[in-house]
């Protein structure tokens, strides 16, 4: 996976860069979003042919969120405090929204199943679609 990152206001001062963001072992990798520090969220393909939602910054390179006992997961947007939010399926095959941070790990949001987090907010508000 390789991302562009852009800076800059003006278009005769933008200056970009492109950083290969590896893999989870699989050949399919999409970044969906990229906060204010240059960390990436998308889902990416494991050895094993799954999709999981993946977190990425230059310190810690691409990591697997997992899922909520289901085969996959889809991480969509993140914000500033590293919060990032999507949809895994359960061990039922139910896809549940979640949030995921280093400190709680992967959480089910409190939303109907068949819901996907599809962007946060610094404030950790979260809209959701069904």
């Amino acid at each position: 996976m390789i991302g562009v990152v852009l800076g800059g206001f003006c278009p005769a001062e933008t200056r970009y860069f492109i950083e290969d963001l590896g893999s989870l072992g699989g050949k399919e990798c999409r970044a969906f979003a990229i906060n204010d520090r240059g960390h990436v969220v998308g889902e990416a393909q494991t050895d094993d042919g799954k999709l999981h939602g993946f977190f990425w910054s230059p310190e810690t390179g691409m990591e697997d969120l997992g899922t909520l006992g289901g085969a996959t997961s889809h991480a969509y947007d993140l914000n500033n405090r590293e919060v990032v939010v999507g949809e895994a399926q359960t061990e039922n095959g139910l896809r549940n929204a979640f949030f995921w941070s280093r400190e709680s790990g992967m959480t089910i949001l409190p939303v109907p199943p068949t819901n996907a987090g599809s962007a946060v907010a610094s404030s950790l508000h979260v809209a959701s679609w069904a």
